[in-house]
């Protein structure tokens, strides 16, 4: 339809409106995860703040430079509350959702394509080339089954971290420990198109496997850059580092353990 009706945008919103996701004027479907990234160019200065989850595109960032963007667990309720107690001038997640707190403290689809548009409108640039100027960051994801408590395990495995940082480090040529000082870890391990994850706490362990996951080059980056890895447990359990991040995280609404990771191009 944008096509044929030689349109600039087209806007695609989810049934009850708190989402939206764009075409461009060439007909390609853009990922959700730009919305808050434009929206928050067409909101944010240097000095102010922005809020989203940890899972969220880090493009947010690099388009950004000399705004503070807060990460929050995911779930809209935990962006919202970070944005009243930061003062943020926007937040939202990487789904397609907007939160403008002047207009209201909630998801807002309308609000996130009016900022687009205003954008596009302010700039004189199309969707596309807007979306070009931005930081490249290539996504992975992937989902594994959970085990019976592997939700409450990655949880606890978080917490025995929260005051204590962990150290990660290599181990051989395809894989990864982040170990605490308690004899609690976590190890990543991989093969072509596989990936092995495992959790060790105390006397037991719990592991998951996934196949046909692309994960390799992602985690391979991680593996060069060992020895300056930031570990996050705000959600989960992430790994960063300036040119690739990886997480593992339980869904807060299926069984089932969430991989997610972004690794920068150029």
């Amino acid at each position: 339809m944008v096509i044929a009706s030689h349109s600039d945008i087209g806007l695609a919103a989810d049934p009850d409106g708190d989402r939206m996701a764009m075409v461009d004027a060439n007909g390609n479907a853009l990922s959700e995860q730009y919305t808050i990234v434009l929206a928050a160019k067409a909101m944010a200065k240097p000095g102010d703040r922005v809020v989203t989850n940890v899972v969220t595109t880090h493009a947010l960032e690099g388009a950004l430079p000399g705004v503070k963007v807060i990460r929050t667990a995911v779930g809209e309720l935990n962006v919202v509350e970070a944005i009243r107690t930061s003062g943020a001038v926007i937040g939202g997640e990487g789904s397609g959702g907007g939160i403008l707190p002047s207009v209201n403290l909630a998801r807002d689809g309308l609000v996130a394509a009016s900022l687009v548009l205003a954008l596009m409108a302010r700039s004189r640039q199309s969707l596309s080339d807007l979306v070009a100027s931005l930081p490249e960051w290539r996504p992975v994801r992937a989902v594994v089954p959970a085990p019976n408590d592997g939700a409450q395990r990655l949880a606890s495995l978080g917490q025995s971290w929260h005051d204590s940082p962990p150290v990660a480090s290599a181990e051989g040529s395809n894989s990864l420990i982040i170990a605490g000082e308690d004899n609690t870890r976590l190890s990543l391990t991989w093969g072509t198109d596989t990936i092995a994850l495992s959790i060790r706490q105390g006397m037991g362990d719990l592991t998951v496997s996934a196949d046909d996951v692309a994960l390799d080059n992602l985690l391979s980056w991680l593996l060069a850059d060992a020895a300056r890895l930031v570990v996050d447990v705000t959600d989960g359990i992430k790994i960063v580092s300036d040119r690739a991040w990886f997480s593992v995280r339980a869904s807060n609404t299926e069984p089932i353990l969430r991989l997610s990771g972004e690794l920068r191009k150029g």
